[in-house]
């Protein structure tokens, strides 16, 4: 069955105020699209250079014609403050309170920082989120789901291209904007004994004229839409795509926090070599569970293990190649905006599981202890 669907979202305020926290929203419904599956939504939001919305608005909403309503923290919160308090775009409380609704409602929550709005999530009947640690999130409750940052139709045509590996002539590229301890730590420790490999790229937020063909991308995508920087990361063999800290929480222990990035699913669409955190030995969850040293190389912060690793690098034990290529077609297989709308659909109970690569049987039979 396939369920009508309406989006909530919310007004873009120019580039330095890009709503990034949508980009979940925009990937799944970029993967409706492809799926030829219609969808409304309360207003026209993300331009294309055509003219057109990607997001069409519906005129004289009745939100029981709907079975899922889908939405982000930008426009769709009970409790907590909005991060652009601006916009006046939301979805009213009562359709999320309405305990007689007979629609789903739905959130894609990628906010920065560990779980800054979960305690909407006993509001929603699915709330997916980033950064899920099941030892903590399975003591909150049973509706919450992992999500990713993902992939949009506009990066995956920004980073395609056959380049032959072997012929890529930057080694390692370091193209981080803003300082995370964990880029530190990798620039200290790590990076610091294997200078000849690294390059750096930092755009510094340069702005395009208004008149570049790119400009709209530009100011869409929160200042991160820059050709120069797609065409050092199609001629990259490894990216480093570390990012975030380690947190103590409060009768959780240590979680990590903010480990997903844009410059993530890019690096794996661009086909070079990702560098992360090891998302296993971290507890970190995504909907489909790549493999260390199989699809990405992970980090752990221990100096000697971490230095080991680029050592073995250097000297041939670690195929970097076969990590990119097995990462790209892992990403493409699980992550292209139609397989995330799959994930999505199927996790709400529609759609048959059998035509989705991801694996969610592993991550919705847990029990609430």
């Amino acid at each position: 069955m396939t369920p009508k669907i309406l989006f909530y979202v919310n007004y873009s305020e120019g580039p330095t105020k890009a709503d990034y926290a949508q980009h979940p929203v925009i990937s799944c419904a970029e993967g409706l699209k492809k799926l030829n599956i219609p969808f409304h939504s309360n207003i026209n939001h993300y331009k294309y250079k055509d003219g057109t919305y990607l997001f069409q608005e519906q005129k004289n909403i009745n939100h029981d014609d709907y079975e899922l309503i889908i939405t982000s923290p930008s426009c769709g919160l009970v409790k907590g403050n909005y991060c652009y308090p601006n916009k006046t775009s939301l979805m009213p409380k009562e359709v999320i309170l309405n305990l007689n609704r007979k629609y789903k409602t739905v959130m894609l929550d990628m906010h920065d920082g560990f779980m800054p709005y979960i305690s909407n999530s006993k509001y929603f009947d699915y709330y997916f989120i980033t950064s899920y640690h099941e030892n903590v999130i399975k003591k909150i409750g049973n509706n919450i789901y992992p999500l990713t940052f993902g992939t949009s139709n506009r990066f995956i045509e920004a980073t395609k291209n056959d380049n032959n590996f072997s012929n890529r002539t930057i080694n390692l590229l370091y193209s981080h904007r803003v300082n995370h301890p964990i880029r530190k730590y990798m620039l200290d420790h790590v990076y610091n004994n294997f200078t000849n490999l690294i390059t750096h790229f930092n755009d510094n937020f340069k702005e395009p004229n208004e008149n570049d063909e790119h400009y709209l991308d530009w100011c869409q995508s929160g200042r991160r839409h820059n050709p120069n920087y797609y065409e050092a990361l199609k001629n990259s063999k490894m990216v480093d795509c570390t990012g975030g800290l380690i947190k103590s929480l409060n009768n959780f222990g240590y979680i990590y926090s903010q480990f997903d990035s844009w410059k993530l699913w890019e690096t794996f669409f661009a086909g070079a070599c990702v560098i992360m955190i090891d998302l296993d030995y971290f507890g970190i969850k995504v909907p489909a569970q790549p493999i260390n040293m199989k699809h990405y190389i992970g980090i752990t912060q221990n100096k000697d293990t971490d230095n080991a690793i680029f050592k073995d690098i250097i000297n041939g034990k670690i195929d970097i190649k076969k990590i990119a290529e097995e990462g790209k077609k892992w990403a493409i297989e699980n992550y292209s905006p139609d397989k995330i709308a799959k994930y999505i659909l199927h996790t709400c109970r529609y759609g048959e599981k059998k035509d989705n690569n991801i694996d969610i049987a592993s991550i919705t039979n847990f029990k609430i202890i």
